[in-house]
């Protein structure tokens, strides 16, 4: 539930940066001296303006789209190995790569459990059956939000196939929205959904090569 609350936060601003160039480019255009609406703008030069936006705009997109795995994957690997201590998650249930690496690093004697804190004993209530009810609600409604924000988007500023269905910060980490009649996206989004399958077929390839050596 505070994942689904992070990325409704961490993806306003992803937000605000897709949306903002429908209302830069007049300021934009008058500042460098070009057609200064949007209502008649150069080709050539609005095509510019938004290679160099997006371009730029990258810059915190992409740290967003890291940090949000990297704290998914602590998460992950928090209730992994409290649940291997305590004794509620059956070593026979881990992957294998998972119970390598915590019998390499001895983290798999189990522990006592200690007294809660009153924050985890409050946290705990959601495993209740009126807690759970609760959590539901509350996870659909912070996902809601978090996708709501795609169609706001759309609604302010209208973008092509790509920034209705794809949420940088979940699905495809593309982030270069350009007008069809400047440039079809197609061919960039097709490759960086290609640049997956490739990045997990090399990760076969190499555990392959590690357990042949």
């Amino acid at each position: 539930m505070l994942l689904a609350a992070l990325y409704v936060i961490v993806s306003i601003p992803v937000t605000v940066l897709k949306t903002a160039p429908y209302f830069l480019y007049d300021s934009f255009a008058t500042k460098h001296g070009y057609a200064p609406s949007l209502a008649d703008p150069d080709p050539q030069q609005l095509l510019q303006f938004l290679n160099g936006y997006y371009f730029w705009s990258a810059l915190p997109v992409f740290p967003a789209f890291v940090f949000l795995r990297f704290i998914t994957a602590r998460i992950y690997a928090g209730a992994l190995l409290d649940g291997a201590q305590s004794g509620q998650l059956p070593l026979t249930s881990l992957a294998e790569n998972e119970r390598a690496v915590l019998e390499q690093l001895e983290l798999l004697q189990v522990r006592p459990q200690l007294q809660r804190h009153f924050f985890v004993c409050a946290i705990a209530w959601f495993a209740t059956r009126t807690g759970r009810v609760a959590a539901t609600v509350l996870l659909i409604w912070l996902w809601f939000v978090f996708v709501a924000q795609i169609f706001i988007g759309q609604f302010l500023n209208y973008h092509p196939l790509g920034g209705w269905l794809n949420q940088p910060l979940v699905q495809l980490p593309w982030f270069h929205y350009l007008p069809p009649a400047l440039k079809n996206s197609g061919g960039e989004i097709f490759f960086t959904a290609l640049l997956f399958p490739g990045f997990l077929l090399c990760r076969r390839f190499a555990g392959w090569i590690r357990t042949l050596m």
